[in-house]
């Protein structure tokens, strides 16, 4: 275990999956073409829906956060990590889009990975309002 560095990690896309989160809530797997690392995931199920942008950020309530599935791979990069860094040195990151989603990222991870303790530290960035999750030491 390395006490001098922290590993931070991101939540969605890395340890959970929102584009199968999504696709499952619309029922419209694999109906989408997505490019890796393409953010506007939204504004593509927006245009294929006909719904306005803010009412599907608007539909996505705490129990979609909270039920988000984990990608393939997220339980076991959350251990490695762990095994690499130290439980106490592993935190993850999100850029909720509301009150709503953070709270239900938290339940998402309290739900399915116990160690979490709490909401560490809330950051303002260019972009978004952004926080991280530090685990139980």
């Amino acid at each position: 275990m390395n006490n001098l560095l922290r590993c931070f990690v991101d939540m969605d896309g890395v340890l959970t999956n929102f584009l199968v989160s999504i696709e499952g809530k619309y029922n419209i797997f694999g109906q989408i073409e997505y490019v890796p690392g393409d953010w506007y995931t939204i504004s593509k199920i927006s245009k294929f829906l006909r719904i306005p942008e803010k009412d599907i950020w608007s539909d996505l309530s705490t129990y979609f956060w909270s039920n988000m599935s984990w990608m393939p791979d997220g339980k076991q990069i959350l251990a490695l990590l762990e095994d690499t860094f130290g439980t106490e040195n592993v935190c993850i990151l999100s850029s909720p889009a509301n009150g709503i989603s953070a709270h239900g990222k938290i339940d998402c991870l309290k739900e399915n990975y116990l160690n979490i303790i709490r909401v560490v530290d809330s950051v303002l960035t260019a972009t978004s309002r952004s926080w991280l999750i530090k685990i139980k030491c």
